[in-house]
Formats: structure tokens, C-alpha cells, sequence
């Protein structure tokens, strides 16, 4: 004979409760109160606490941005100031200028005799001074921020972010003489300059 099981339902709902120890009051739905945001939606509780949620966010008119004062960026170069989620923009920024960083590179001799005028066949070239590579590296000279790359006549400028750096080859040069690497610091808006003479030791 088949006995009939009855299970009653919620006593197993309270020991499904007490074992999972989170307590049946989690189980407590929320009030189906509504809250009117002002844009007309409407939100309802919900969350453990029962609370509403938050409205929708509201974009009226953008503030006016007030234009700084003449002294606020005397170092540096006024740019927009970012947009907010609405597309509003924020107050202006002062972005420090870069300074710059100028010189001449003299490489020689390139002959064993030198000659007065100077031989055409013995100047510096193109590929002289990539064979004297010189670069800007950073204060702790563990990366390099830029290459100097001289014009035919050796002088170059290059753009650089103010801060303190080291100018020096970038592979280290076991013969003839020079004035690296040298300490610079750049400015804003201001140039720095910095003669780079490189003896080849060629005699």
C-alpha cells in the first residue's frame, strides 16, 4: 500500500532559511511606492533596504563659464576645461608651456689634417651625426624623451616639457673626448642652450 506524503511548504522554507543563515527577512518584498524624478520618470524602491533608486540625471541650461583673471596662467597656455556628462563645459585649465632646448653639435676632426678654408670632404655630414647619436634622457637617465637631430651646420631646437633632464649619447662612446652628458633644466616658455663639442680624437 502506497502511503500519501504531505509536505507543508512553508516549514520547509524556514529550514531552507536557517541554513542558508541570510534570515527570511531577505525575503520581504519591497512597497510598490513610486517617486517622480524631475523629469517625469518614476523610480521605485528596491535593494535590500528598500530604497528608491536614483533619478535619471537632469541637464538644464550649462553654467557660465567665468573667462580667469589676466594673472591666472602667466607660465603656461589657457585650454577649455573639460566637457561634464551634460556636454557643459567645465572651467578653463592652465597648461604649462613647453620650453625649448637649442645648440650647435660640433663633430671633429673628420680628417687626419686639417685644412684652412676647411675641406668640403672633411665636414660633417648627414650620416656623421647619426654615427654620433645624442639624445634627452630622462633625470634618472632610465628612458630616452627625444633624439637631437643637428641640420648640416649642426644646430638644432627641439620642444621639451619643462622638468630637469640629462642630455647624453645614446650608446656609450669609448673614444675621443666630449662635454657629456650634461644636466639641463627646461623652463617654461623659455630656451635653454646647450653646445654639444664631440672630439673624434682623429689626429
Amino acid at each position: 500500500m502506497i502511503k500519501k506524503i504531505t509536505i507543508n511548504i512553508p516549514i520547509v522554507m524556514i529550514i531552507i532559511c536557517i541554513f542558508l543563515i541570510s534570515g527570511c527577512s531577505d525575503l520581504k518584498a519591497c512597497t510598490q511606492e513610486g517617486k517622480i524624478c524631475p523629469d517625469g520618470s518614476v523610480v521605485g524602491r528596491t535593494g535590500p533596504n528598500c530604497e528608491f533608486s536614483p533619478c535619471p540625471q537632469t541637464c538644464g541650461e550649462c553654467p557660465l563659464v567665468v573667462s580667469p583673471s589676466p594673472n591666472f596662467c602667466n607660465d603656461g597656455v589657457i585650454v577649455a576645461g573639460e566637457k561634464n556628462e551634460c556636454g557643459c563645459l567645465g572651467p578653463p585649465q592652465c597648461v604649462p608651456k613647453d620650453g625649448f632646448l637649442e645648440g650647435r653639435v660640433t663633430i671633429g676632426p673628420l680628417c687626419p689634417v686639417e685644412r684652412n678654408p676647411p675641406d668640403p670632404t672633411c665636414q660633417p655630414t648627414t650620416e656623421t651625426y647619426a654615427a654620433w647619436p645624442i639624445a634627452v634622457w630622462t633625470s634618472d637617465k632610465k628612458a630616452i624623451v627625444a633624439q637631437i637631430a643637428p641640420s648640416l651646420n649642426g644646430t638644432y631646437k627641439i620642444a621639451l616639457s619643462t622638468g630637469d633632464y640629462v642630455v647624453d649619447f645614446e650608446k656609450q662612446q669609448t673614444f675621443g673626448n666630449n662635454n657629456l652628458p650634461a644636466n639641463i633644466t627646461i623652463n617654461s616658455a623659455e630656451i635653454t642652450t646647450l653646445n654639444i663639442d664631440i672630439d673624434t680624437g682623429m689626429r
